[in-house]
């Protein structure tokens, strides 16, 4: 496991803990019928629902910009078939460090 699965492991058990207690705030509220707890506990709901989407992009990208960088590190060097992610669609054997190099550049400021 590389350090990127292990990344997205944590996230992932990190957002199941918290739609877990989302749901707990639902139920609560669905059955002390309090529109005020119905009411944070959907606001939480919502709140969980986009962190996990707004991490779950930030997480492939983060993956992609890796795979790009080992292109250019060459480390798929020497190897017969390399599955790459979008960001390679359209390369060539030829043009894929070119497609790298731009794609990383394109996303510079994910490193600063």
């Amino acid at each position: 496991m590389d350090s990127t699965d292990f990344e997205i492991e944590q996230h992932y058990r990190s957002v199941v803990e918290t739609v877990a207690s989302a749901k707990r705030a639902l139920a609560t509220a669905e059955a002390e019928g309090s529109l005020n707890d119905w009411n944070r506990a959907l606001e939480t709901s919502l709140k969980v629902s986009d962190f996990a989407g707004r991490e779950l992009v930030r997480s492939r990208l983060r993956r992609q910009l890796l795979e790009a960088a080992n292109v250019l590190a060459g480390t798929y060097d020497g190897q017969e078939e390399v599955e790459l992610g979008d960001w390679a669609t359209g390369a060539t054997e030829q043009t894929v460090h070119q497609h790298a190099a731009d794609f990383l550049n394109l996303h510079r400021s994910v490193f600063t």
